[in-house]
């Protein structure tokens, strides 16, 4: 329930507008976590992978996303993979699409092109 407090500030955007098929992708199977550096690799396309179970335990505020959002501001695709347990709760799952929805639109917000991993 701690989780649910904290991340208020996430929900506080107008994320029910987002038309979430849009931002289905296909990701590339080497796509590389967001932790790493740009590299040779990177070039043409500079992409990163970023789980969800990561942002719901390291964004609490506005300035915990807007640290992460600093890291990968020069990244040219972010795609959210969503490693979350399946939990029965319907009260879980509405969080679960809410949050991923805010965690979308704040990262297209901050200018960072933002995909859902097929």
């Amino acid at each position: 329930m701690k989780q649910y407090q904290h991340q208020k500030f996430l929900l506080q955007c107008d994320y029910e507008k987002l038309e979430m098929g849009r931002f289905f992708q296909k990701m590339p199977i080497d796509t590389p976590l967001y932790l790493q550096d740009y590299n040779l690799f990177d070039y043409p396309v500079y992409r990163r992978k970023i789980p969800l179970s990561v942002l719901d335990r390291q964004i609490d505020t506005q300035r915990d996303f807007d640290a992460i959002a600093e890291k990968l501001k020069y990244v040219d695709k972010l795609y959210l993979v969503d490693d979350r347990k399946k939990i029965e709760s319907p009260f879980v799952q509405r969080h679960a699409l809410a949050t991923k929805k805010a965690f979308l639109w704040h990262f297209l917000n901050a200018g960072i092109k933002c995909y859902i991993a097929q």
